[in-house]
Parts: structure tokens; sequence; C-alpha cells
């Protein structure tokens, strides 16, 4: 009897590198795009293996016993998120992540939030489409209104929630930029920490002393909405937060306020201005996002500013 994988993935994004892969050790192998469980539980019952992305297919109990050849589960990332592991447990399925998965990616991402942040990027941007580039009548005021809100990297305060491989490759880039760089995981020694040049906080200490919040924790249920309302509260009123982890670590409150801003800039999180300027570099009230799978978000190019 021939070993099988089911791959379970979208239509849409390129993974012909997988399937070469999977050729060349000759196993029986296919590939679906599944949208409820019993489809998933038609399309992987006969797999041995199921390749896949946990957090955008339900996983659950109901899943997993109809799996009944199933022996691991691989995701094409690295939290566990989507998945029943209590259940994969008792019923001896093992759970594979790959925890390097788009670590280059994510925090050359979350730099470049930080960088148009700071530096105005897509507010410019939008003025100079618009034809207000300083060169023609009216415009310069315009953009010297800007300029004032220019902000050097040198010398800031990045705080970090997790530190874990993203968050490692995002002070290690940020340093060079000259930011002071702090974290908060309660799972990492402070010996770590202190190799890393990172200084180890709690998390009320992170807050108040960041300029830069970064999340780079794993969705679990520790963390689902860990940065709530009363630690908005905590800090700068000039402070960014920026996640480009899982959108449901951060509770978004509907009534921040009128001066609350807010937005979604990543397919997996968003990032926040506690009161000001959001959207990389343009004021932009905050509207209730929903998070749910089923409904996703509208982001127009034109809009994140």
């Amino acid at each position: 009897m021939s070993f099988k994988v089911a791959m379970i993935l979208d239509d849409v994004t390129d993974f012909s590198h997988l399937e070469k892969c999977l050729k060349g050790i000759e196993v029986e192998f296919w590939r679906r795009n599944c949208r409820t469980e019993q489809e998933i539980i038609t399309s992987a019952k006969e797999a041995d293996f199921i390749i896949t992305i946990m957090h955008r297919y339900p996983y659950t109990r109901t899943v997993l016993e109809g799996l009944k050849r199933c022996k691991f589960i691989e995701t094409l990332g690295a939290g566990y998120d989507g998945i029943d592991l209590e259940a994969c447990a008792e019923l001896g399925i093992g759970v594979i992540n790959n925890t390097d998965y788009h670590k280059e990616e994510l925090s050359d991402h979350t730099m470049a939030l930080i960088l148009a942040c700071s530096r105005k990027i897509v507010k410019l941007d939008n003025l100079v489409k618009r034809g207000r580039s300083g060169t023609t009548p009216g415009s310069k005021n315009e953009i010297q209104e800007v300029w004032p809100k220019m902000t050097r990297l040198r010398g800031k305060n990045l705080g970090l929630i997790g530190l874990g491989r993203i968050a490692r490759s995002v002070a290690s880039k940020a340093k060079c930029f000259g930011m002071r760089i702090s974290a908060f995981d309660p799972y990492v020694p402070i010996e770590v920490a202190k190799e890393l040049g990172v200084e180890k906080l709690s998390l009320e200490q992170l807050l108040r002393g960041a300029d830069y919040l970064s999340i780079h924790a794993v969705l679990s249920s520790e963390t689902h909405l860990m940065i709530k309302r009363e630690h908005f509260k905590m800090m700068k009123r000039s402070a960014y937060l920026i996640n480009t982890a899982r959108g449901e670590i951060v509770d978004r409150p509907r009534d921040v306020g009128s001066d609350g801003h807010a937005c979604r800039t990543h397919p997996r999180g968003s990032f926040h201005r506690k009161c000001r300027a959001a959207r990389m570099g343009e004021d932009v009230p905050l509207q209730p996002v929903s998070l749910s799978r089923q409904q996703p978000v509208q982001r127009p190019l034109r809009s994140i500013g």
C-alpha cells in the first residue's frame, strides 16, 4: 500500500515546489482546497500525511476523528492555531510546524512598517500622486505639514512582545538603525535576552516605554486578546503598535474615543497607533474590523497611508 499525502491548500498560491519534492520521493499525493470540515474529511480521509496551513482550515476534533489513517499533519507556518492539539495527542496524530517560515520576510515587513510610520512614506506618496509634490501652487504647505511629524529611529525604543525567531530577527535589524530593544516574553530566560542585547521587561514596563511596539507572539489561549484597552492607555500617545502576528492577539475596543486611530496593514495582522496617525503616516479614524476568516477585510492600496 502506497504512502498517501493530502495537500489541503488554496488554489491561488504556487506550491509547485512541494509537488516536485513529493514526486521525487514517489508517494501518492493530491491537492484540494477545502472550505468546510466535511470537505477536509472527504479529501483527506485516505491520507497518511497532511500538508496544510492550520490557521486557514478548521482542524477540529470532529475533523481529526474523521481522518482514520492520518499519522502526521504538517503546517506551512509557525503557529498551531486552528488545530485541536489535545485531540491530536489523544488520537496519536503528530503535528509539525515550520518554525523558520517567513522569518526574514516578516522581520523585513515589520521594519518596513516601522520606517513607514517614522518617515510618513505613504502619506507623502499619496500627496505626490495627487499632484501635491511641493512644486505646484499651494502644495508646498501640505508637504511642510508632514515634515515635522517625521522622526529618526536612532534612540527610539522598540518593544517586542515575544522573543522567538522572528522577533530576534527584527531586533537584529532594528539595532542597525540605532534603536534600543526591549522585550516581554515569560518563556525566554533573562540570560538569553542579554546575549541578544535585548532588555527583558514586564509587559507594563514595555508598554510604557515603547515608541514602537511590535507583536511576535503565537496565537494561543494565553495570548488571545491579550492587548486590551487598559494596555493602550499605558502607551505613549505618540507610540505605534505593529502586529505582524495574528490579529486576534489585539482586542480593539469599539469605544476607543474620537482621537483613537488604527488600521489593518498585513494579511495576518494589523498595525495601530494609540492615538494619532495610524496607517503608515496618515491619520485614519478607527473602524471596527471583523477578524472572521469568512469576512475578508478590504484593503485598497491607496487607502493604506
